[in-house]
This record gives C-alpha cells, structure tokens and sequence, in this order.
C-alpha cells in the first residue's frame, strides 16, 4: 500500500511541478532553488511497508528535445561491482519489465512544456532489496539507471537494456549506490542448472551408446533438447550473451558423447549427483530423455533397459508410474537380445518381491498389454504386445512352478 501511495503522490507532484516549475529564468527569488543546468539521479534509503527500500529520485529541468512530446520515465538497475553489468531482477511482477524478470519501475510524466521541469528532488522508482535477485549475492555495488523516454515511440527495453525505439530516448541519468542482496545470485543458479542438465546428457548419451553406436536418431534428440532448453533461456537472463550460451550446450553435447564413445561415463556418480537434488521434476526431465534417446533408433536394447531400470530406482518416482513412462515407448519398439534380456527386467519385476507379490504383477501385466493386444492395429505395436503376452505367460508358469516345488 505505501509502495502504491508514493507512486500516485509522485504523479501528482510531477504534474503539479510540470505546470509550476519554470527553469527559463535567471532570477534567484527568495526560498527559489538555484537553477539546475540538467536532470539528475540520487538514491536513499527509505521505508516502504515496513521494508527497507532504495528510493530513486530526479531532479532539474526537462532537455529541449523532450519539448512538445509525452513523456515518461523509466527506472532499471544492474549490478556493477565487477567487470561487466548484469540487471538486477525482480520477484514481484509490479516490479518487472512486460516480457522478463529484470526490475522496472516506470512513472508517467506527461506533456512538456519549454522550460518546465523537476524543481525539487522527486521519487520515480522504489527498489525493495528483499524481493530483488542479482548476479551475485552479498554486499555489492548497483546502478540506478533513469531514462526519460517519449511514451509513444515504442522505446523497448529488456533486462535493462534499450533493444528498440532508442530514438525515443530524451536523457539517461545514473547513480550509484551499495545494497545487500540475497543468496545466491542467478549466474550461480544456472551455472547448477547447466551442471545438472550436463548430467542428463551423459546419461542420456551412456543409453545411446549402450548398443555400441550411436544412431543419427538418438543424436537428434540430444539436440532438440538442447535447442528447447536455449528457447527456455530466453526468458530469463543467465548473465551469457546467445552466442556464449549456445556454445556452452554444443560443447555439453561433445563431451557427453566422446565420453560414452570411450565408456567413460560412470552412471552410478551421475545418479549421486542427481540425488542431492530432491527435485522430482528433474527426475522426470532425466526420465523421459533418457527413454525418449532409448526409443529413438525403434530398438529397445538390454544395456539400454538396465540403465534405465537403474535410473528409474535412483529417481524415487513410484514404480508404477515408471512403468507406465516405459511402457509407452517399449510398446512401438522392436526388442533385440530378447533372448540375452532378463525376464524381469522386460516385465518390471523387482528382485525383492515375494512370490505372491511377483504373482499379482504379472497378472496385472497380463490384463494391461492383452488390453493392448486388443486396441491397437496391424504392425510394431501389435506384434510387441503380443511378445510381452507371451513372456508374461511364460513367467507366470515358470514363478506358478517354482511356489509347487
């Protein structure tokens, strides 16, 4: 509410100065300010809802080429304590620009007058460190970035950069100020991210190569998914320019696939790495790559079955949802070494299980793919659910014979 009243004070002290305060003159009346030769930025602490807030303020007279048009003025800020600038980024949607996370406070100014400006020093944007996210957490460095801007030539702005309508752009202030920030920043949270999907594509590349070679197929869907995770990177900011970025998930594809062509991936690492996060979107994300890489040649493989079997335990999704995951695939696959394939592994019968237990699975898989049998038409499908029936009836007479002895 505190944070909605200043805004609405703001407007009404920015139009009342808009008629009252005349920069044109040299006269120095008593109580007048001096006059201001251009616009300026400061920023102070304030409170605003019991918060600790950054207050950014303007002052002084309106540039000419803002004379006749309507203005606005448009507030972002970046981290500046290294290097490079990265926009710091907003929690709150009433704190962030139209089409990303990057903070932006606008204020509307209106028509201008020759001559009229800001005679007094005017907040045009709150800044809340606690709902606020930068590079890097900790003590650091910002910049406060002011633009007065003509409403009406499609200035565009994103993560606080001006990527259209720049002609629109009248003046550009800054200040700088110090302000803790919450850990830990994004450019430490998507360097994770990237780690965690690194581990997706070497387990996903240790399936492909699990027959002995890696199909063109299986390869294409490495690189779809690596093209929707750049679409997904385009609406947050990740501190890596596009080019840098596409670079960085080319060369995640080469290392994946030069160590599964050397057998060098240790899957059972990789599902450590993966259980610190207890993250079950992440799982299925690993889950259905993995089975998407593993159906992509039409072959459904032992070595392929295995890993998944191991990822899927790892997971701690429930059994039967994986099962279902699986079964979509398997369904269209052809099965090679069916001979070399345990029984229990085709079937998802875990070794733990009771014989009673084992028993009821089976009779459970026999009245979902004879279902199967009965629904689907001539062809791959059709001929698969007719081996697993078979299977199933043969391990149901071979665990049936073993409880009679």
């Amino acid at each position: 509410m505190t944070v909605c009243l200043i805004l609405v004070a703001v407007v009404f002290l920015l139009f009342w100065l808009f008629l009252g305060g005349d920069f044109s003159g040299n006269a120095e009346e008593e109580g007048e300010p001096p006059q201001i030769a251009c616009m300026e930025v400061r920023v102070r602490e304030v409170t605003a809802d019991d918060l600790v807030a950054k207050q950014i303020e303007v002052k002084g007279p309106f540039p000419f080429e803002a004379y006749g048009e309507t203005a606005g003025l448009i507030v972002s800020v970046f981290d500046c304590t290294g290097d490079e600038l990265h926009p710091v980024l907003s929690a709150v949607e009433a704190f962030q620009e139209p089409y990303t996370i990057a903070y932006d406070d606008r204020v509307k100014v209106g028509d201008i007058s020759p001559g009229t400006g800001l005679r007094i020093w005017t907040p045009v944007g709150i800044f809340i460190p606690d709902i606020m996210l930068g590079p890097h957490g900790g003590h650091r460095q910002l910049v406060a970035v002011v633009r007065l801007v003509d409403v009406h030539a499609g200035v565009i702005i994103r993560n606080g950069s001006v990527i259209g309508g720049r002609q629109g752009i009248f003046w550009t202030g800054k200040a700088e100020f110090a302000c803790s920030l919450g850990k830990p920043g994004y450019i430490g949270f998507e360097k994770q991210r990237r780690k965690l999907q690194a581990v997706m594509v070497k387990l996903a590349a240790a399936i492909a190569m699990a027959d002995g070679a890696m199909d063109a197929d299986e390869l294409q869907v490495l690189q779809q998914k690596i093209k929707q995770w750049l679409e997904r990177a385009e609406s947050y900011y990740d501190g890596l320019t596009e080019a840098q970025r596409t670079k960085s998930y080319e060369k995640m594809i080469q290392r994946a696939l030069t160590k599964a062509q050397d057998r060098q991936i240790n899957t059972d690492d990789l599902l450590n790495r993966l259980r610190r996060h207890r993250d079950q979107k992440l799982w299925y994300e690993v889950l259905e790559l993995c089975m998407e890489v593993m159906a992509a040649d039409g072959i459904a493989d032992i070595d392929e079955l295995l890993i998944l079997r191991k990822i899927g335990d790892a997971s701690g999704i429930d059994a039967n949802e994986i099962q279902k995951l699986r079964d979509q695939k398997i369904v269209d696959l052809e099965i090679r070494n069916q001979e070399q394939t345990p029984i229990e592994e085709l079937l998802g019968i875990d070794a733990d299980w009771d014989l009673a237990k084992i028993q009821r699975h089976l009779q459970g898989e026999y009245k979902k793919w004879n279902s199967r049998l009965n629904m689907v038409s001539e062809g791959k499908a059709r001929q698969n659910a007719q081996i697993m029936l078979n299977m199933i009836g043969e391990a149901y007479k071979d665990y049936t014979s073993q409880k009679k002895s």
